[in-house]
């Protein structure tokens, strides 16, 4: 290595010469050059003070995540351990606050969003694992380049939805256009076709009616919530969507059927003819 590096100064000697000139480390005195310990002096300090700062910033960064981790961890091991004990007294509280009817319609609305939450987060990253090893096994079967870091990408960037197995598609495409554009035209094919898979068999079949939304309201609430709340929420915007969805739902056909209206959908859309209330009313 010390020879190497001998060779490589000495070939490059004019060129360091001209860098260290530029930049003040050196100066010409006729033929000869001089070094120039206050340029020299000033550059150091000033790199000594980015790096002391950077530093400084790095560390209060590392602590405060660590701090905020151990913290997260022990107040997790401490609810799940007085979980049934936090549940019983806010019950106790909304019983002593709320009609029992009330407290039944809260509480039976809290386990239908935990069921929604629960089962979407956790059926998208068995989905998103599946999705990981099926590209990384066609990849490897055709031999393309990067099979462990695209399909690392494919599959972390499937957990979101709709959109999410589009922007893993891309990424791997422009990764692999950059070292074999023909490579890359068979992967977008590949992710097409697996998205496809995704889409119409595996994703449906683990999610099931975890979420209940038509693609539209899944595609607004990605975007609304990747507008407000950055990635978390594009993760969280579709089960929170169902869930605002579901109430929204059971509130309208709460009061149709109150007032003796139909709660079909489809027999509002020539409405009022479409609904025949005055023979209805017969």
């Amino acid at each position: 290595m010390v020879n190497l590096l001998l060779r490589f100064i000495n070939a490059n000697a004019d060129k360091m010469n001209e860098f260290l000139l530029r930049y003040g480390f050196i100066s010409a005195a006729g033929d000869d050059f001089v070094i120039a310990w206050e340029g020299i002096i000033n550059q150091a300090m000033g790199y000594v003070t980015a790096l002391l700062s950077n530093a400084l910033t790095i560390t209060q960064w590392v602590y405060s995540f660590v701090l905020t981790l151990v913290v997260s961890v022990a107040v997790s091991i401490y609810s799940l351990f007085e979980k049934e004990k936090f549940g019983g007294q806010v019950k106790k509280v909304m019983y002593s606050v709320f009609s029992p009817d009330t407290c039944a319609s809260i509480i039976f609305w809290m386990r239908r969003s935990n069921r929604v939450f629960s089962g979407f987060i956790s059926g998208k990253i068995y989905d998103s694992m599946i999705m990981g090893v099926l590209c990384y096994v066609c990849m490897r079967i055709f031999k393309m380049e990067f099979p462990e870091l695209i399909s690392c990408i494919f599959g972390v960037t499937n957990i979101v939805p709709f959109f999410g197995p589009i922007v893993g598609g891309v990424i791997g495409t422009l990764l692999l256009l950059i070292v074999n554009p023909t490579t890359a035209i068979w992967f977008a094919v590949m992710a097409l076709v697996l998205q496809q898979l995704d889409g119409n068999i595996i994703g449906p079949h683990i999610l099931g009616e975890t979420i209940g939304l038509s693609a539209f309201w899944i595609m607004l609430a990605i975007l609304v919530g990747g507008g407000m709340f950055g990635f978390a929420g594009m993760l969280l915007g579709a089960p929170i969507f169902a869930i605002v969805y579901a109430l929204i739902k059971a509130f309208v056909d709460f009061r149709l059927e109150k007032r003796g209206l139909p709660r079909e959908s489809a027999r509002y859309i020539n409405a009022p003819t479409s609904l025949n209330l005055k023979e209805e009313k017969k």
